[in-house]
């Protein structure tokens, strides 16, 4: 079954937002939990079997500049997991279409995406899901002292 997550599913997110993005502080991942699940523009889709929450899609409506897009507003797969002993059962694949139809319903006609550059992995999901890949980019920032 798969169901948008409520504020009271934080206990259930935020460890697999821990195991998506090990680089992330747990205090910035819950944060953007909560931010997901209070904004009208933004989702987080769960897959649960029974209980338990097997994996994770976030997605969003961005108003900005998508690239490949021609339509705003633009729906955007923020992220995606399963966690790794129940990948190769089409879980990611459900995630993918329950989002498409999130978009859908708030009248977006395109759905864009981002991979990390060495994620060969979401780089074929992504392919496989019907996406066309558009361009390679490194980005940057800088601290800027005040």
């Amino acid at each position: 079954m798969i169901r948008i997550a409520r504020y009271k599913d934080l206990g259930l997110i935020v460890p697999l937002m821990t195991e998506r993005f090990r680089n992330d502080p747990k205090w910035l991942l819950k944060r953007q939990c909560i931010s997901s699940i209070m904004r009208e523009t933004e989702d987080t889709l769960l897959y649960f079997d029974g209980l338990e929450v097997l994996g994770f899609a976030m997605v969003s409506l961005r108003k900005d500049h998508v690239d490949g897009s021609y339509f705003s507003p633009t729906g955007y797969l923020e992220a995606l997991f399963v966690k790794p002993e129940f990948r190769n059962k089409k879980i990611a694949l459900e995630l993918m279409i329950e989002a498409e139809k999130w978009c859908l319903a708030r009248d977006c006609k395109e759905m864009g995406s981002d991979v990390e550059l060495d994620d060969k992995l979401s780089h074929t999901f992504h392919e496989k899901g019907g996406f066309t890949r558009l361009n390679t980019t490194v980005a940057y920032i800088k601290e800027l002292e005040v």
